[in-house]
């Protein structure tokens, strides 16, 4: 599910803001980005991520609170520096090309002249940075509470118009089925002719056909999984791997439903089922 939580948090001298958002995935994908000299809490800060979140891909960013003590101190490598103003001159001697380095060249050489030094301990940062991720992740639940609410509705709305048409095949059925022995009994003694045919292999073969055509297992697993799907849909637990699979099974049953009649009605009524069932399975890729 799609969501966005802010949060803020402050222990002692330090103060963290941080950010959550999330965005449909397949399973559970976690990235964060912290302040420079933290690297160590990403552990911690995913692990937390991860206790409140199941699905989704996860992109967390913290960073230090405006008036927080700092985290680093820049250290500048004079030794570097000295020796790149003195390189730099010898080139321009040797080339003959006027001009000194000033302190804004030397500025522009940050990476190379600079490097953060933390000046925090990693325990005594994380009372605060997790307050601002528990804060965040708060955040993201209300907002994930309400889009998954609206969700809800949807797909018990499809569930039920699943369930009229599965009640359409259920009624047109066993009339189906008995349209479809009188068509094979009156084809037989039409291929027959006068040399005729026993009465009684011929009603054999008729109830064979007629077993072979029998619907009646397939709509009662599709009502169990009807069910099974209104259940995880209101629960309070993660059920969007569920939901997927139940999609799968009500596919399969579907298609099981329309190869075994012959009933042009039927036919129809199925195609609309599939129709609807692969709405119902992209919905459901926004559940967690």
């Amino acid at each position: 599910m799609t969501g966005l939580g802010r949060g803020q948090g402050a222990a002692g001298v330090f103060a963290f803001l941080a950010e959550v958002r999330t965005v449909n995935h397949k399973y559970l994908d976690v990235r964060v980005r912290l302040p420079a000299g933290l690297p160590a809490l990403e552990v911690r800060a995913a692990a937390r991520v991860r206790s409140a979140l199941s699905r989704g891909r996860v992109e967390v960013s913290v960073v230090s609170g405006p008036d927080a003590a700092p985290l680093v101190r820049a250290r500048v490598d004079l030794a570097l520096a000295r020796a790149l103003v003195e390189g730099m001159r010898e080139l321009g001697r040797t080339l003959g090309v006027p001009g000194e380095l000033t302190l804004s060249d030397l500025a522009a050489m940050h990476d190379t002249l600079v490097t953060p030094e933390p000046v925090a301990d990693d325990d005594a940062c994380w009372p605060a940075m997790e307050a601002a991720l528990d804060a965040a992740l708060l955040d993201l639940q209300r907002m994930r509470t309400r889009e998954g609410e609206a969700l809800r509705l949807d797909l018990e709305g499809r569930v039920t118009q699943l369930e009229a048409l599965c009640a359409r095949v259920a009624a047109r059925a066993p009339s189906s089925v008995a349209d479809w022995q009188a068509r094979v009994r009156a084809r037989v003694l039409e291929l027959a002719g006068t040399a005729g045919m026993d009465p009684a292999r011929l009603a054999q073969e008729c109830a064979l056909l007629a077993e072979r055509a029998d619907v009646a297992e397939e709509l009662s697993r599709l009502r169990a999984h009807f069910s099974h799907f209104r259940s995880l849909a209101a629960g309070q637990e993660p059920a969007g791997r569920k939901l997927d699979f139940l999609c799968q099974e009500l596919h399969r049953e579907t298609n099981t439903l329309g190869s075994k009649s012959q009933d042009a009605e039927i036919a129809t009524l199925v195609v609309d089922m599939k129709a609807e069932i692969e709405r119902l399975r992209e919905q459901v890729q926004n559940v967690e």
